[in-house]
């Protein structure tokens, strides 16, 4: 009886042994690996590292000759310009004068009309 109880004891051990070799080996098993995404921005550095506030156009970031138009001509001072070019330039500030005096003439017959019905 003594001997049966030692076998069943035995026995006993045994499961409890291999329980706790699989649970000891199943913490450092390797685990599978995972496929990882990396995202690449085609966007340059300098744009990436800079934090702009959200209410910042891009436009403040651009150089000035990216922001504006370069005028057409090259600018010259009044001691450089001859008297071609001042005819020119008088032209153009009677023409844009001209548009802008036709402008505000079709305001008013229009401010006239209005007032009149």
């Amino acid at each position: 009886e003594l001997e049966k109880h030692h076998q069943e004891i035995d026995e006993f051990f045994k499961k409890l042994c291999l329980n706790l070799k699989g649970l000891s080996n199943w913490n450092s098993a390797l685990k599978p690996a995972k496929m990882e995404m990396i995202v690449v921005s085609n966007v340059p550095s300098i744009q990436m590292d800079e934090v702009l506030p959200i209410h910042e156009s891009e436009n403040t970031l651009l150089a000035p000759e990216e922001a504006y138009e370069k005028p057409k001509a090259d600018v010259k001072g009044e001691t450089e310009i001859d008297s071609n070019e001042k005819k020119r330039q008088r032209a153009r500030r009677r023409k844009i004068k001209k548009i802008e005096r036709k402008q505000k003439e079709k305001e008013l017959k229009g401010s006239i009309e209005d007032f009149a019905k």
